[in-house]
Order: structure tokens, then sequence, then C-alpha cells
């Protein structure tokens, strides 16, 4: 899969070629806010909260828009989504 779109124009702006041989390969991204085990509830509660409002503010969105990047939807930005998202992603990772 060739990058498309914003990812292809975000590689040209810094050099970066594309190659055909990678024909099968596809590579993403997540950023996410981890806490220690055992916060309470009402501090991840407030932490998720405002970082939902800061997210939605127009500077931010103009930024992220700028750097080629994509918002995860709304729908998907409480804590227990991203828990079951990360369990899964992260199956089967090794750091050794």
């Amino acid at each position: 899969m060739r990058p498309q779109g914003d990812a292809l124009r975000n590689a040209a702006a810094f050099g970066i070629r594309t190659r055909t041989a990678l024909t099968k390969f596809s590579a993403s991204n997540w950023l996410a806010l981890l806490l220690p085990h055992g916060t309470s509830a009402a501090l991840v509660s407030k932490l998720n909260s405002a970082t939902v409002a800061t997210i939605g503010t127009p500077v931010v969105q103009v930024r992220i828009q700028e750097i080629g990047a994509d918002l995860v939807a709304p729908d998907c930005r409480a804590p227990n989504y991203l828990q079951k998202f990360a369990e899964i992603d992260t199956t089967g990772v090794s750091m050794d």
C-alpha cells in the first residue's frame, strides 16, 4: 500500500521517498496518555475530559491537520476504549 493523501505530502515535505517495493507494508501509530495502575477513576475522568476538550479547540484542530495526523473519532476517546484497543493492538508485542 503506497502512502496517499496527507501521508504522501508529508513524506515529500521531509524529503522522504516512497518506495514501491513495499507493496504489502502498512504502518500506523497512536498516542495516548497512560497513568499508573490504581489511578482514581475521578482523576482519569478529569484528565480525559480536559484532553478531549483541548483536542477539540480550533488551534489544535488546525495543527493536527498541518502535520497530517488524524484524531480518533469522538466515540473512541473514552478511557475504557483505549484500554481495550491497547490490549488488542499490542498482543504478541515483546520488548525483548
